[in-house]
C-alpha cells in the first residue's frame, strides 16, 4: 500500500495517517490540521484510510472486488463502528440509534425533495459561484502581481 502521506515532506508539510474508520482519529487529525490552517495559515495533508463499500459511482457494479473482501471492509463501517462505542460507553442506548437514524433518513429526504425542486441554476449563477468559490483572489495570500 502507497503512503500518500509521506509525499507532503516534499513540501514542507505536516501529515497523518489516520483510520478512516474511526470516527474519532479523523476528527482528532483534523482538528489538528484546522487549527495548523488557523492559527499558523499553513497547509497539512491527511491520508485517511478507508474502505470503499461501493464502485467508484454509480455505474460501476463493483464486480471486480472479491465478495468476502467487500464483505469484511462492510463489518468496518465507521458509523456502526462508532455507535457501538458510544452504547459500550453507556452514551447511546438502542431507543437513541434509532431516534438517530430516522432523524437522518427525514433530513436525507428532505434535501433530496429540496434539489429535485429546486431550479437549474442559469450559467451565468453558475460561474458566478464558481468564481467566488473556486478561484481566490491574489489578495487573499497577499501577493498581487508576479
Amino acid at each position: 500500500m502507497s503512503e500518500l502521506y509521506r509525499k507532503a515532506c516534499a513540501y514542507d508539510m505536516p501529515s497523518w495517517r489516520v483510520d478512516g474508520n474511526d470516527v474519532l482519529a479523523v476528527r482528532d487529525a483534523m482538528r489538528t490540521a484546522a487549527k495548523l490552517a488557523r492559527e499558523k495559515h499553513e497547509p497539512s495533508l491527511i491520508e485517511a484510510i478507508s474502505f470503499r463499500f461501493r464502485g467508484h459511482s454509480v455505474v460501476d457494479p463493483d464486480r471486480y472486488r472479491d465478495k468476502e473482501e467487500v464483505q469484511k471492509g462492510r463489518e468496518n463501517d465507521p458509523v456502526a463502528a462508532f455507535a457501538a462505542r458510544l452504547m459500550h460507553a453507556g452514551m447511546l442506548d438502542e431507543k437513541g440509534t434509532h431516534e438517530i437514524e430516522e432523524q437522518v433518513q427525514h433530513e436525507v429526504e428532505a434535501a433530496v425533495a429540496f434539489a429535485e425542486e429546486s431550479p437549474y441554476a442559469s450559467v451565468e449563477e453558475f460561474m458566478q459561484h464558481l468564481e467566488e468559490y473556486v478561484y481566490a483572489p491574489d489578495e487573499v495570500e497577499g501577493k498581487g502581481e508576479n
